[in-house]
Formats: C-alpha cells, structure tokens, sequence
C-alpha cells in the first residue's frame, strides 16, 4: 500500500503517514497500489490497472438527507469512495468491555463476543475492545491471587 499524497510505501490506511502526515488516502497523486503517479479525478491506475480509491469525509445530517434521492450508478467509472474513520477503536465499547466485567461474574464475555463480531470488518476496533477486556481480567485474576496469598499468609501467623 502507498500513500496517495507522497507516494512512498504505508502499512495501515488507518494512521497517518510518517513521510508527510496526512492520511494515507487524503490524496490523489499516487495510486494506492502501486505508487505510480495519477492525475486529479483519475478512476483507474495506467501502471497496474488497479481501481483507485479515495478517503472521503464523512457527510453532514442534511447532506445525507439530500443525497438520499439519487440512485446510486453500478455503470459509473467515478472513483470508489471509503471511508478511513469507521475501523478505530470505539471508546463506548471500549469502556463496556471494561464496565462489564462485575456483571458476568468477572469474566471478559462482552469484550469477546465484540471481538468475535468485529474482527473481519474492524480489525483494528476488534483488538482494542479485546484488550479493553482481557487486560483488567488479568489485573483481577492478579489481586485475587495476591490478596489470597497474603491472607492465607497472615491467617497462618
């Protein structure tokens, strides 16, 4: 994957690039598979034929609105538009994978079963909601053991 701004070589669409900071797919003069030069508007790759793609910034509540009246086009040759945004880490589901741990009797049960929906279309949100699960699992596990242990120790004395 490249940069479609600078044109030098990316790994993750979803961060920004390190050579010139915008996003990856902020730009328009490079094509995203093979870093090859392209023009403003240009739909196809002339070097590897690909289909080029641009980030596009998500609409406001009346531009949705407005747009709803037009049927999309499956014979047009514009550009595919993505959006960047949607696989970040969602900071609701974050804190309830967290949140929830009391309620299933300590064990990271929502955080799996988000993972286990996300982790094909999301992976990146996949793995934070996991994290945000697991690791105060662990952190509790860890204080089980340790008041355990020195309670076992202070009750022997």
């Amino acid at each position: 994957m490249y940069c479609r701004k600078c044109g030098h070589g990316i790994k993750d669409i979803n961060t920004p690039c390190p050579y010139c900071g915008n996003l990856p797919l902020d730009g328009q003069e490079y094509c995203q598979e093979c870093g090859f030069p392209s023009q403003p508007g240009q739909a196809i790759c002339v070097s590897c034929q690909g289909k080029l793609i641009f980030a596009q910034k998500k609409a406001t509540f009346s531009e949705h609105v407005n747009d709803q009246s037009q049927e999309p086009n499956p014979n047009s040759t514009l550009p595919e538009f993505i959006y960047q945004d949607e696989d970040i880490p969602n900071d609701v589901a974050n804190i309830a994978a967290c949140c929830s741990l009391p309620f299933t009797a300590g064990l990271p049960i929502v955080g799996l079963i988000l993972y286990l929906v996300w982790k094909d279309e999301k992976p990146n949100a996949a793995k934070s909601v996991c994290l945000w699960s697991i690791i105060p699992f662990i952190v509790i596990l860890v204080l089980a053991f340790i008041l355990g242990f020195t309670s076992n120790f202070f009750y022997h004395i």
